[in-house]
């Protein structure tokens, strides 16, 4: 794609960035960021733009609004001239140029004008005039909605993260590292970029300090493949063996539990309303979000034409289910007060960082906290708790373990992994029996590893003030987890964990 660059002063305009607005709609197709696949067909609005300053800068910083949708996105655009007085255009995301520049700015603690005369901050923690050479190094290029990038000079090691879709909640995540700030609990923030327009401030960026260690599920993937090769070897001793390896993950699952917990704390520690108390969590406003969900789910998997008969029709019934007994309001009203606390929004295992200790103690580490709000005051606020960070990470365990054990089937039957999870839906009964062992060991592994982390929770917590986990509550927050992303499986077409969303939701329990 390409479109005229001013020769003379090297400034980019709109009349140029809109020449070329649909052969940049064509570049972004089928980036998972866009949220929406409506979004991609709908086209966007270029919202606002700034271009980095530097004469003649490659660089071009731009929001762009979908239709559609209506959400926002950020998106650093490199320009690139040709002999033809043409520029090429493209996402500098991972950009080594880019990022650079954007840190020099960061460093000066510049502010820069946007074309609609809106302020672009760019604010460093320890200001400098001049910064080192550094050596950018993206750590995976996807489509995420998060770019992360490792930031080096000599033994120093930073993180430079680039949001591309845009949320109402604004800086929220820069909010709560500066309340985690010092805690050993989360990464250190060394700088951020926000965007300020009339609706207040958001985060376009944020430059962290390198968290040493790797994502929990490699060490719990390590001890899990080895499980699976110990019971498809002798599936009648599955019980014992899963006691056994439990035991074993025992004081990585204590630390796991304490250090949310404290994580929690810190986040909540000057919590409290003009009484003295905490907010109450709003159950109707909760509700209505997930009814809709629901939906939209039901409508998706009603029009699955992929999906065999008897699985679709099993599945719909099972969503009335939840239906009647969850998302219905008259059936929770004997439900307790819950208090609305700060939450990490968006808990899984790729968000824990371990590394060892001198001590043997592992040390833990809680990446990307995205609460959905913490103004106490906001209505966003009151409909998030700390218990729906629980029931994510029980989610994010059995997506782990059922990954893991599909791919042991797999193995034995010899077919593919999407091929075995269908046999496993379908036709649970007719599989070998190395199989059906390993499903017992699905089921009892990630119960077995989420009851340890929460008795370990619970445990610490009661050093404090008691909390009371309502079964209903704890239920409910599951679900909602879970048509959460089967929701995010169906937009995306992710075939293997839309199975494995339907293999939970069918297996639900408690809903007569």
């Amino acid at each position: 794609m390409s479109f005229e660059v001013s020769a003379m002063t090297g400034l980019v305009s709109r009349p140029q960035l809109e020449a070329c607005r649909s052969r940049l709609v064509q570049s972004l197709q089928g980036q998972r960021w866009l949220s929406e696949p409506s979004g991609r067909e709908e086209g966007f609005d270029i919202e606002d733009f700034v271009q980095l300053p530097g004469e003649a800068s490659p660089f071009v910083l731009t929001l762009l609004r979908f239709h559609g949708s209506g959400h926002q996105y950020f998106v650093p655009l490199r320009v690139t001239f040709t002999a033809e007085r043409e520029t090429l255009l493209s996402d500098a995301s991972y950009d080594p140029g880019f990022i650079t520049a954007l840190l020099q700015c960061m460093h000066e603690q510049r502010t820069l004008t946007t074309e609609k005369r809106r302020a672009l901050h760019c604010r460093a923690q320890t200001p400098r005039t001049e910064l080192p050479p550094l050596q950018v190094t993206p750590f995976k290029v996807d489509m995420s909605s998060n770019c992360l990038s490792e930031l080096r000079h000599g033994e120093d090691r930073w993180v430079c993260k680039l949001y591309k879709r845009l949320s109402t909640d604004g800086g929220n995540e820069l909010r709560a590292l500066q309340i985690l700030a010092g805690s050993g609990l989360a990464p250190e923030l060394m700088g951020s970029i926000t965007y300020e327009d009339d609706t207040g401030l958001q985060a376009l960026g944020a430059m962290t300090a390198l968290v040493e260690g790797e994502p929990i599920y490699l060490p719990l993937s390590h001890h899990l493949k080895a499980l699976i090769a110990q019971v498809v070897a002798a599936p009648q001793e599955v019980s014992s063996l899963t006691r056994n390896a439990l035991a074993e993950l025992e004081p990585l699952c204590r630390r796991l539990g304490e250090q949310l917990l404290l994580f929690h704390q810190r986040l909540n520690q000057g919590l409290s309303t003009s009484h003295g108390e905490p907010p109450h969590f709003q159950l109707a406003p909760y509700l209505d979000t997930h009814r809709a969900r629901w939906e939209r789910l039901h409508a998706a998997v009603e029009r699955d034409t992929a999906l065999p008969a008897p699985l679709r029709t099993e599945a719909l019934r099972q969503l009335r289910r939840v239906s009647h007994a969850l998302l219905a309001p008259e059936q929770l009203r004997h439900l307790p007060p819950l208090p609305a606390t700060i939450a990490h929004g968006d808990l899984h295992l790729s968000h824990i960082l371990v590394a060892p200790s001198t001590g043997g103690t592992p040390l833990l580490s809680i990446l990307d906290v995205s609460p959905r709000s913490l103004d106490a005051q906001a209505p966003a606020f009151l409909t998030q708790t700390v218990l729906q960070d629980l029931l994510s990470l029980l989610r994010a365990i059995q997506y782990f373990a059922f990954d893991e054990i599909l791919d042991g089937i797999k193995d034995v039957l010899g077919i593919t992994q999407l091929e075995a999870t269908r046999l496993v839906l379908e036709a649970p009964e007719g599989l070998p029996p190395s199989c059906q062992a390993q499903l017992t060991l699905l089921s009892d592994w990630s119960k077995g590893l989420f009851g340890s982390i929460e008795r370990a929770y619970l445990r610490a917590f009661e050093r404090g003030t008691a909390l009371d986990i309502h079964p209903s509550y704890a239920r409910l927050f599951y679900v909602c987890r879970l048509l959460q992303e089967l929701e995010y499986n169906y937009s995306y077409n992710r075939d293997f964990f839309k199975y494995c969303d339907f293999y939970y939701l069918l297996h639900l329990e408690g809903l007569e």
